[in-house]
């Protein structure tokens, strides 16, 4: 190799470069996608708001019947799993910038009832979030197929994760032979504060 000329050494490593380190576990990470299991029961309630003519009210009666609803409304819009998770799970309240508004998600709702202050509140959430305008205009049929795909598209950060996860495991014998003939201590997926 080292009688190589640059342009034969380019050559061969063009030559030598993998067309992909994609496998069929690459695109979606199932497991992640399954999380809408959780709310499954209270995603498909919310099929009753799909083009309906009287939303509002429709909205305030699913509610008052149904508070445990708004647990899925971090769902509906673009969180991660960790934001989402903490929201839902941990009872996090959700604050936006240049509101005095706090909403909560948590799934303490399951025995309890919403007043019709809070109802209205989550109303004007929903309007300002476009959530409204999602029900109203974009969603034909089903608010889990709509879900399945948001959490589909979120799952960006994790291609990256797997494609690197991937490449290690391919690289990982050349690299590990050379690190044991010059002892070299190797770390393998390490974060930052690791």
């Amino acid at each position: 190799m080292n009688n190589l000329k640059q342009d034969e050494k380019l050559k061969l490593f063009i030559h030598t470069l993998l067309e992909t380190n994609r496998d069929y576990d690459f695109y979606i990470n199932w497991n992640n996608i399954d999380y809408y299991n959780e709310f499954k029961q209270e995603l498909e309630w919310l099929n009753i708001l799909i083009k309906n003519d009287d939303f509002d009210n429709q909205f305030s009666i699913l509610l008052k019947n149904k508070p445990s609803i708004v647990k899925t409304f971090p769902l509906l819009f673009a969180l991660g799993k960790k934001e989402r998770d903490e929201l839902v799970k941990k009872s996090k309240k959700f604050k936006l910038i240049n509101s005095d508004d706090e909403f909560y998600f948590s799934e303490n709702l399951e025995n309890s009832t919403l007043t019709e202050k809070q109802i209205s509140k989550y109303l004007i959430f929903f309007k300002k979030m476009g959530l409204k305008n999602l029900f109203m205009n974009f969603i034909n049929s089903s608010v889990l197929d709509y879900v399945i795909g948001v959490l589909v598209g979120l799952d960006t950060n994790g291609r990256k994760n797997r494609s690197g996860i991937n490449f290690e495991s391919l690289c990982s014998n050349v690299i590990e032979s050379i690190c044991k003939k010059y002892d070299i201590f190797i770390k393998k997926q390490k974060n930052l504060k690791n």
